[in-house]
């Protein structure tokens, strides 16, 4: 089978760059220059294996394609899509992963990066080691499986991160106990057995701390969303069909 990607790509020299490196690995490739184009592209050939795209584009940006992509075709939330962007903000990272974009990597990037990425959403579902597979300026995602250890080593370096905040102790000391009880709740889940790939984006801004949690098992966010309604009343909470989002404002 011939993996087919649609890259979303004004950037002559970007598409060129990709489209040999993936051509080279038996990908066909199709390009679009904006999100109007992609969305032409898709009503005449269907849905590709895998999308790429930026987010700055003339006519049709990133963002509104993918709304515009997942409002109009069927099927279009089985399709993974990876943003690759100049734009590295905390909210655009956000916005992502609200419109349910799987990967969000930042430009200039590494070709390898993309690659690998690519290799994980369509070849390595059931890889199960705790990866960072995202770490820029405020922002870091780590990529687990339901695994207790490697739930508790990531709640260990999140809660690292929090400490290294510069707010005051009983602050901190509020997010960190809220968050391991959450992240109990969390290993108290009957997965029965099933292999659950689960991510955890933490990330913070002047005075807030956001963490994010994506999984494709619809239960088990329907029961952290009622955990944190119950339970966590200071933290605001977004919920979506494939994740949930914690914040919370911190006093200096």
């Amino acid at each position: 089978m011939k993996y087919s990607i649609l890259l979303v790509e004004d950037d002559l020299d970007i598409c060129n760059i990709l489209a040999s490196q993936l051509e080279e690995f038996n990908f066909k490739v199709s390009i679009a220059h904006n999100g109007k184009e992609a969305l032409d592209w898709l009503t005449k050939n269907g849905n590709p294996s895998l999308i790429i795209s930026d987010v700055k584009m003339p006519i049709l940006n990133g963002f509104e394609f993918i709304k515009k992509y997942h409002a109009q075709f069927v099927d279009a939330n089985k399709v993974p899509i990876i943003i690759l962007s100049e734009k590295k903000e905390v909210e655009d990272k956000i916005e992502g992963l609200e419109l349910g974009v799987y990967r969000y990597l930042t430009k200039p990037f590494q070709i390898n990066k993309v690659l690998k990425t690519i290799n994980q959403l369509l070849f390595e579902p059931q890889h199960s080691t705790i990866e960072i597979i995202e770490h820029y300026d405020n922002f870091i995602t780590f990529k687990s499986k339901n695994n207790s250890d490697n739930l508790n080593e990531i709640f260990f370096m999140i809660n690292d991160l929090i400490n290294k905040l510069q707010i005051k102790n009983d602050e901190k000391y509020n997010i960190s106990s809220k968050l391991n009880a959450f992240f109990k709740h969390i290993n108290l889940y009957d997965f029965s057995d099933k292999e659950i790939e689960i991510n955890f984006s933490y990330c913070f801004t002047d005075d807030v701390v956001v963490l994010i949690i994506e999984t494709n098992e619809s239960k088990l966010i329907n029961e952290l969303t009622n955990y944190i309604k119950n339970f966590m009343i200071d933290f605001d909470l977004k919920k979506k069909n494939n994740f949930i989002k914690l914040s919370k404002k911190i006093k200096k």
